[in-house]
Formats: C-alpha cells, structure tokens, sequence
C-alpha cells in the first residue's frame, strides 16, 4: 500500500486541513464580547479563475459510420479540462467550484476516467474534511462556554441567560458546518465506490474511505475500513514505529474503546469527537487557529 499521498492529494488535504479561518459576509459568528473566541465557517478561501475557452466542444469531436467519436478527440477533449481542472486546485487560492464542474463535465461524458473519478472524490474529501473540522471546533468551543459559563477561557463569568444565549448563536454555525461535512462526505464515498470499481487495485482508497466514515460519525464502519488500512500495512511491511502507523493504532484502539463504552453505556451520547483522525498534535495545532479576534 502507498502510504504516501500523490502531490494533488497532498493538496486537496492541505486546504482542507490547514484551518478554518476564512472570510465572507455572513461567515464569522456573532462576537459582542471583545475577547470571545469566534469560529469562521464562511468556507474555505477561493476564487474564480478566467480560464480560456476549450479549443474542441464535444459536439466537435469527429463520429465515424458506426456512430463511435474519435478515440483520440475524446482523449484530448478529456486532458484539456483535466488540466484545466488541475490549474483552478493549484492557483492560490485555489478554484475549487470550477474544478469540480469541470471533473463533471468528464464524468458526465466520459464516466469511465478513472484519474478524474478519483481527483473529484479527493475533491469532496476534502471539503468534507474542512467543515469536519469546522463543526468540530465549534462543537468543542461550546462545550467549553458550557462548562467554564465564560465567553472565553479564563473570562469573566457569564450569566447562565448569558450562556444560554451565547450556545444559541453558536448552534446555526455548528448545524451548518455539519450539513456540510454530511453532503461533501456522502458525495465522496460515492465517487470513490466508482472509482473503486474502475481500479481495485489502487489501495490508497481505503486511507480515505475509513476517515469519511469517521467524519459521518459512523464508527463501526470506520473501524472496519481502519483495519483494512492497517491490514495493508502489514502487507507493505511498514514498520511498526512509522509515525502514521502509530498514529493510526493509537486511534484503532481509542475507536474500539469507545465503541466497547457506548455497548454499556446506550445513552452516551453518538459523539466521537475526541477521537481525532489525525496526528496527536493535530488538535493543538488546529486550536491554535481560534484565538481571541480570529
């Protein structure tokens, strides 16, 4: 199994997982406190790039007697939005609506391009990872505001109408981002599926499919996919001490745990968020991202 991501990979996850701290109007929650801790979810920075028109359409592409088009039309119809796709993830900020519509475009007409099936379910992914991280840290700052009944650590203490009102204006921001981590998710673990029956053979898949399931809050079925993961590893050799492998065991094991307590526990509530799908630092460096007058 290649536990190394490919450089487009490696991109899409960059976005997605680097923070939450973007701009737009109606983004940023309400912050009458001037020391409160504020969560952006106005989505991930972006643009819209000019590209220039396509030189082939499809309606241009040569049909033979039996009704067939050009072999070799069709594979240059397909690279020219490919690559087209490829310069709107790598323009800073990256285009990411308009490389989705074109990796449709594809898709649409040519359902069986395994690379663009592929690149538009990392696409997803990593959308569906950012506002997992989103409502994430949301979720996290409420239960804070709960516990401590201060706007922001070590603040003066709130009111408990204070409270209250203060969890209510947090709630749409929480709600929103995980509506949007359950669509880019669901369109993700579709478009790997057909991806996965293009190409059984590329096994990177399953590092994405385990944390998508995890992000559904599914985690029975992420641990499945969890295991398969680990099961490659084992095959590939990878050493027992690689940095991700410990990291993925350490969270094998904190998913089987909480599973186990959930069995004796039923009313504990469905909430796994504290087992976090990345490096042991990745919380901290992500918290970081959320202080006063962000």
């Amino acid at each position: 199994m290649r536990i190394e991501r490919t450089a487009i990979a490696a991109l899409l996850a960059s976005g997605a997982l680097a923070g939450c701290a973007s701009s737009g109007a109606g983004g940023t929650a309400p912050a009458p406190h001037p020391n409160r801790i504020t969560v952006n979810v106005g989505g991930r920075p972006t643009q819209h790039l000019d590209l220039d028109p396509f030189e082939l359409e499809w309606d241009d592409i040569e049909v033979d007697d039996t009704g067939e088009r050009s072999a070799t039309q069709v594979a240059r119809w397909v690279r020219m939005r490919h690559d087209a796709a490829l310069r709107c993830l790598r323009a800073d900020p990256p285009d990411y609506e308009q490389a989705g519509e074109l990796l449709q475009e594809i898709l649409r007409r040519v359902p069986d391009s395994s690379r663009d099936r592929s690149l538009l379910a990392q696409l997803f992914f990593a959308d569906a990872a950012y506002w997992w991280r989103t409502a994430d840290a949301v979720a996290w700052e409420m239960e804070r505001v709960a516990l401590e009944s201060t706007a922001a650590p070590n603040g003066p203490p709130l009111t408990d109408e204070e409270v209250k009102q203060l969890l209510s204006e947090y709630q749409p921001y929480r709600d929103r981002a995980n509506e949007n981590v359950r669509k880019a998710a669901r369109e993700s673990l579709k478009h790997f599926e057909l991806y996965r029956r293009l190409r059984p053979d590329d096994k990177s898949v399953l590092d994405f499919v385990w944390k998508l399931h995890f992000f559904l809050q599914d985690y029975e079925l992420a641990l499945r996919w969890l295991d398969y993961v680990l099961r490659e590893m084992d095959t590939a050799g990878v050493p027992p001490q690689e940095p991700l492998r410990v990291d993925y065991e350490t969270i094998r094991k904190d998913i089987a745990n909480y599973l186990a307590e959930r069995k004796l526990d039923p009313s504990r509530p469905p909430s796994g968020r504290g087992l976090f799908p990345f490096s042991a630092g990745g919380r901290e460096r992500m918290r970081k991202d959320y202080a006063p007058g962000r």
